[in-house]
């Protein structure tokens, strides 16, 4: 559909000045507007979601968490799509400090429960949310480097692989030890070879 067209447009959309990000949001938002007059509910929740994901990439979390949870609230619970919309919705709570660490890690367990017998990726990425809110720094690159970066690697997740990958990269770097850092980045050059 025509709104579909304009969803894909707007995710590939780069803007990198305010004024560009300030007409992404404004496009955004007129989508949600239209989603709202013609009832079109999943269209809507995904343009929350998406609107949440530029807000978080900029590090402006409270209007990321904002749209996270009204995408994730409208979202059926039993869903891999929930599993995604609340762990972000989390990460970003936890990045943005706007919730207390209780209410996270709440957050996380829910996450946790519901994703332990359906992805075991997430089930991973939760687990790894957890040590990041309890700032267990050795275990959090431990499992990071050890369980999330191959699992990522061995299903061809770019978008987490991405992300966390370049965690694990920097922290290497910071360490010094640049082979395992070489080996990481190689790793993205190969999935994104694999992904063209």
């Amino acid at each position: 559909s025509a709104m579909n067209a304009q969803i894909l447009m707007l995710m590939q959309f780069d803007s990198k000045g305010e004024i560009d990000f300030l007409n992404l949001v404004e496009n955004y938002k007129n989508l949600i507007h239209n989603c709202m007059t013609l009832g079109a509910q999943e269209s809507k929740i995904n343009i929350l979601y998406n609107l949440g994901e530029e807000f978080y990439k900029r590090g402006i979390y409270d209007e990321a968490v904002s749209y996270f949870e009204q995408a994730f609230v409208l979202t059926d619970k039993s869903s891999i799509k929930y599993l995604r919309r609340l762990y972000h919705f989390t990460e970003a709570c936890l990045d943005g400090k706007l919730l207390n660490k209780q209410s996270i890690l709440e957050k996380i367990e829910i996450g946790t429960k519901l994703s332990k017998k359906q992805c075991p990726i997430y089930f991973n990425l939760y687990k790894l949310l957890a040590l990041k809110c309890k700032k267990n720094q050795s275990q959090y690159y431990q499992f990071l480097a050890e369980v999330v970066v191959p699992q990522l690697i061995a299903t061809n997740n770019a978008s987490f692989f991405e992300q966390y990958g370049k965690i694990l990269y920097n922290h290497y770097v910071e360490k010094k030890e640049y082979e395992k850092a070489i080996e990481v980045d190689q790793s993205f050059k190969l999935m994104s070879q694999v992904l063209v």
